[in-house]
C-alpha cells in the first residue's frame, strides 16, 4: 500500500469521525436530559468566532502563519466541554444507538449464503 492510499484512509477516517461527533453533538442538543447551561456553550463559541473582538488578536497569530486557530480552538474546547458536561448515561445512549444504526445499516449491505440446486424426478 502506497502513502498516497494510507493518507487518502486517515482522512476518510478523520472525516468520518468528525460527522459522528457531529451527530452526536447534534443528538445531545436536541435531548431534553441535558441542560440548558451545556447547550449555551456551543452557540457562545461560535459567537466568539464570529466576534471581532479576539481573546488573542488575529494579527499576532496571523504573523505565525496560524491565522484563526486559536478561533477554531475554542469551538473545539466547547465541543469537548459539551460533550463532557452532558450526563454519561445520555451520551452512552445516543452513542449506542447511532453504533446500532451504522450497524444495521452494514449487515444488510451483504448476503453471505450458499446453495445447490436439486432435481425433481
Amino acid at each position: 500500500m502506497d502513502d498516497s492510499s494510507t493518507g487518502r484512509e486517515r482522512r476518510l477516517g478523520l472525516m468520518s469521525e468528525l460527522f459522528q461527533n457531529a451527530q452526536l453533538v447534534w443528538r445531545l442538543l436536541l435531548d431534553q436530559r441535558v441542560s440548558f447551561t451545556s447547550k449555551m456553550l456551543l452557540p457562545g463559541a461560535f459567537l466568539y468566532f464570529a466576534s471581532p473582538i479576539d481573546a488573542i488578536p488575529d494579527i499576532f497569530v496571523s504573523f505565525f502563519g496560524l491565522g484563526y486557530l486559536d478561533d477554531l480552538a475554542i469551538i473545539v474546547i466547547a465541543v469537548r466541554m459539551f460533550v463532557a458536561m452532558a450526563p454519561k448515561n445520555v451520551v452512552a445512549e445516543h452513542l449506542a444507538a447511532m453504533k446500532g444504526h451504522r450497524q444495521a445499516r452494514t449487515d444488510d449491505t451483504v448476503i453471505d449464503s450458499s446453495f445447490r440446486v436439486v432435481h425433481d424426478k
